[in-house]
């Protein structure tokens, strides 16, 4: 076997010389450009023929040039172009610092991965009402955590107020999904309930199996979010005290370079994980700009999808288990499929 580095300028050259010196004209040869990336492309022939496939394909560099036997082993070999989202341009548009999962699951799957964060995380702008919670923790009987960035928030400030998680002693914790329930978990701190649907109203719903008439219950949660568990707890006879533990902001990001991506056709995907994730995606691409419609939208569970229809775009892929895996897992089935 050949191994000829950056050979696609001289490729001609190379191929024409081979023969000269003794190598059939049969002889297989390959082309494989930006190898084991997402960009990976490989293009077969044989030394007759291998440098007019380059010139008829534009086949550009940088590639490696390989001859012998071995490329007919290619189908066998061929590990990573034969992934189901592999060359699939996905954007994230969830914060960077919390993409890291996603992030390594569709590069496992061989996409492309585009991070074009349109929101960030921010403590709260007043933490009086937070405050004043964490000073009143003895009479709660229940705190619900929607989301990790609450549990992280909320702890966060504990300490930063002196105490720690033995002030949650003789409290009991519902947190929304399992990604909620390990972020808690990882501290040593048992969840007691987690809905067996991942949204405001399985939290309601999971309530009506316990009598919490007359619970005091904490919801420390984002600034802006739906009413759905506070007002569906009160009807079952609680008391909800809602305090803003954090803040989701407009990323600010700049736009050019995703306009740029969409506009040569290599965005696939753009995925939404949030409301929030939606919102800020319209406000920073701008009201009159028409995303391509070769281009999908992916969401995890009804409410994004909600938020998505609302902003005028289709919810093309729709994923029912809220969460980051599922969604990974629904990606590769809707392409599997075309």
């Amino acid at each position: 076997t050949l191994v000829f580095l950056m050979g696609v300028k001289n490729l001609r050259h190379i191929a024409s010389n081979l023969m000269a010196y003794g190598k059939e004209g049969n002889t297989p040869a390959a082309l494989i450009r930006w190898g084991t990336t997402e960009d990976q492309e490989t293009l077969t022939g044989t030394l007759s023929d291998i440098a007019r496939k380059a010139e008829d394909r534009k086949f550009s560099p940088p590639a490696i040039l390989v001859v012998g036997d071995v490329v007919t082993l290619r189908k066998e070999l061929n590990w990573f172009e034969t992934k189901p989202l592999f060359g699939k341009g996905i954007v994230i548009t969830r914060p960077e610092a919390q993409a890291e999962e996603f992030s390594i699951l569709l590069y496992a799957e061989g996409a492309r991965i585009i991070h074009f964060p349109t929101i960030k995380i921010v403590p709260p702008e007043d933490y009086r009402a937070l405050d004043q919670a964490i000073g009143q923790l003895s009479h709660y009987q229940w705190i619900i955590f929607t989301s990790a960035n609450g549990v992280n928030f909320f702890l966060g400030r504990l300490q930063e107020l002196g105490r720690d998680i033995r002030d949650l002693k003789d409290i009991r914790i519902c947190t929304i999904g399992p990604a909620t329930a390990a972020t808690i978990e990882k501290l040593g701190i048992r969840v007691d309930l987690v809905p067996e649907e991942f949204i405001s109203e399985g939290v309601v719903k999971a309530f009506r199996d316990f009598n919490i008439k007359d619970n005091r219950i904490l919801l420390p949660r984002a600034e802006v979010a739906r009413d759905v568990i506070p007002e569906g707890l009160v009807t079952l006879g609680a008391h909800v005290d809602i305090v803003t533990a954090y803040r989701t902001v407009n990323s600010g990001k700049d736009k050019s370079e995703l306009e740029k991506l969409m506009d040569e056709g290599k965005v696939d995907v753009i995925t939404f994980t949030s409301p929030s994730t939606v919102t800020n995606f319209m406000e920073i691409m701008g009201k009159q700009y028409t995303i391509p419609p070769h281009v999908k939208i992916a969401c995890i569970g009804p409410v994004t999808a909600a938020a998505v229809k609302k902003a005028g775009l289709p919810a093309d892929i729709i994923q029912e288990r809220y969460t980051i895996p599922g969604l990974v897992e629904t990606l590769v089935e809707y392409f599997k499929k075309l």
